[in-house]
């Protein structure tokens, strides 16, 4: 089962997501991409990969700063990678789009 993080660390993944600190599965064009960015997954057993899509997981994701020292097809590849709840990915995505639009009313706002 994947747990729900707090409030604080709902913020913060928010915050480093939006700062570009953080790479997820969104930014994987299609299910193999996945597979090749977050190699952990695509060496894990049979049963630990039905176990994670028991959980539904809402997004799988890494610190770009955990990234291996290679890339494929200019992505990067994680030997590690975490889940969010679907819960948690919608409080993040709530976040990030109040983010955004703060960022857009203080960069384009009318002088």
């Amino acid at each position: 089962m994947i747990d729900n993080l707090s409030e604080e660390d709902v913020r913060n993944l928010a915050l480093a997501l939006f700062h570009g600190e953080i790479f997820t599965d969104r930014h994987c064009k299609t299910p193999d991409e996945v597979l090749s960015v977050f190699a952990v997954l695509a060496l894990a057993d049979e049963a630990l990969l039905k176990d994670i899509g028991e959980d539904k997981p809402g997004m799988v994701y890494e610190y770009l700063e955990k990234a291996c020292p290679l890339s494929v097809n200019g992505l990067p590849v994680f030997l590690s990678c975490n889940f969010l709840s679907q819960d948690d990915t919608r409080q993040v995505h709530s976040l990030l789009r109040r983010l955004s639009q703060a960022e857009e009313r203080i960069l384009f706002e009318a002088e």
